[in-house]
């Protein structure tokens, strides 16, 4: 397989041999995973929504097939099956009486999380989503 770009203009970092290295190099040194890792599988009544948001933003980058370690793939599905259970039950449980507002503005973030939990669970190959998620 060639990983070299297929123009001058693909900057996408996974296609090129030296990014690959020094990120599967971070990843050994820095115990990212690990850390995401212990983290996601708190006592889910330490986690609160914008840290869960934020570490699956983080994991929809890190999970790209192309960057994420083929072996820990195992490791991703379950970091993004953890999220999505969290997720849904963190959105489910926001039904306290609040401004038609902050009703709207919950329902804009908690469709955006929806959508960033689709696609770390496809990334992580567990979604049997056939249509496009929309943006």
């Amino acid at each position: 397989m060639n990983d070299s770009p297929t123009n001058t203009g693909d900057f996408a970092p996974w296609l090129h041999p030296k990014a690959q290295r020094w990120l599967l190099s971070l990843f050994d040194k820095s115990d990212l995973i690990n850390e995401v890792e212990a983290w996601v599988f708190r006592d889910s009544e330490e986690l609160n929504a914008d840290q869960l948001r934020m570490a699956t933003v983080l994991l929809v980058i890190l999970g790209h097939p192309k960057i994420w370690p083929v072996e820990q793939r195992d490791r991703l599905q379950k970091l993004a099956a953890r999220l999505h259970t969290l997720s849904k039950q963190i959105r489910s449980e926001r039904t306290s009486a609040v401004s038609i507002a902050e009703h709207k503005k919950m329902a804009t973030i908690n469709e955006e999380w929806e959508y960033e939990t689709e696609l770390l669970r496809r990334r992580a190959a567990i979604s049997k989503r056939t249509t496009k998620v929309q943006t």
